[in-house]
């Protein structure tokens, strides 16, 4: 019986890791949501609103795709 203390502890050790670190997930994981949710009006208003110009639309192309 003694012998399996130190595996059930072992054990127990490693479980409780394990549930720190799956609350350190949720909790990134939320922060992450709700700044996206936060500032995704700004985004909309800022990013996608934006029109070119065909002439800039071709030098932002062949600026972005050696990248991709």
């Amino acid at each position: 019986m003694e012998a399996l203390i130190p595996e059930i502890k072992q054990l127990s050790d490693y479980v409780s890791a394990m549930q720190l670190v799956t609350c350190y997930d949720v909790a990134g994981a939320t922060i992450f949501l709700y700044d996206y949710f936060l500032t995704f009006g700004m985004e909309v208003d800022l990013v996608w609103s934006f029109s070119l110009e065909p002439h800039e639309s071709f030098v932002y192309r062949s600026a972005i795709s050696p990248i991709f």
